[in-house]
């Protein structure tokens, strides 16, 4: 059986993820991560935690406006997302942990604290922003 690798993508005989699976799991990704932005933090603060070429740029632009409660919002929305795309990384480290199992725990967990995200925003505690940041690197980092 072959597998997917990717770096750089090509056929190869040993397994990081199973070629067949891919599209269904790119789609389930990009899907909640719309989902984090959409439902859990736009709907709540003008913040997303899943696009972070966005998130720096507010955080430069507030900034230089001097709106320090924006500048902190979006500063920790990003250093969340790098913490998480570090403990995503730190699973995922070396081919023998970069498995189909590997992923599936790393995901699990991803749901899990989406969950936790979603219950604590409906409860007004908007730091759990923060939590939603951190989870986007996790996931973002997942496949990388």
């Amino acid at each position: 059986m072959f597998y997917l690798c990717f770096s750089p993508p090509k056929i190869c005989p040993h397994p990081i993820f199973p070629f067949a699976p891919f599209p269904q799991l790119a789609f389930i990704m990009t899907f909640a991560a719309g989902l984090l932005d959409a439902v859990t933090l736009l709907s709540f603060t003008d913040a997303a935690s899943t696009h972070m070429s966005g998130k720096v740029l507010k955080t430069g632009i507030y900034a230089v406006k001097g709106d320090a409660d924006k500048w902190i919002l979006n500063t920790g929305m990003w250093v969340c997302f790098i913490l998480g795309a570090i403990v995503s990384g730190a699973c995922t480290a070396t081919p023998e942990r970069k498995t189909p199992k590997t992923a599936a725990r790393v995901a699990s967990l991803v749901g899990v604290l989406m969950i936790i995200v979603g219950v604590l925003l409906g409860a007004e505690v908007y730091e759990a922003i923060y939590l939603a940041g951190f989870t986007a690197g996790i996931q973002n980092a997942l496949t990388t």
